[in-house]
């Protein structure tokens, strides 16, 4: 009886593996992405910043917005920046918020405002082509 019972336990799970493999498979086609903006705040040098925001220039999406975002000029390096990014300078803001925080509410006024999602990344980090269009085989993983 207990045989029974596993071997039926079995047959369920696979059935659920199946089940999951096939949505994690789901893509997005071009034609259902939404208009997005992907937001990096950067300040100072982080190790291997161009080829960071290079990654998040290269994603693997239809139609999209880079916006580099830093508190003064003096925080980057533009050579650093991919060519069709935008750079915003974002200013002091005031002593109530963090410099991270104006940066970020900086970056979403300067956005198109066709934008239906917005995508925040950190300049240290340096996701792979698929990390922003959901149901793509390569997201969340590092290149």
């Amino acid at each position: 009886m207990a045989l029974g019972l596993a071997l039926l336990s079995f047959r369920g799970d696979g059935a659920r593996a199946a089940y999951f493999r096939e949505r994690l498979a789901f893509r997005l086609a071009d034609a259902e992405c939404p208009k997005a903006t992907v937001i990096v705040p950067v300040k100072g040098f982080d190790q291997g910043l161009k080829e960071n925001l290079a990654a998040l220039a290269g994603q693997d999406y239809p139609d999209f917005e880079l916006i580099v975002v830093v508190r003064e000029a003096a925080d980057i390096d533009l050579a650093n920046v991919p060519e069709h990014a935008r750079l915003v300078v974002a200013g002091a803001g005031d002593s109530l918020t963090s410099h991270k925080i104006t940066n970020l509410l900086a970056a979403i006024d300067a956005a198109q405002p066709e934008s239906q999602v917005f995508a925040f990344a950190d300049s240290d980090g340096r996701p792979n082509a698929g990390w922003l269009r959901p149901g793509s085989p390569s997201r969340g993983q590092q290149a």
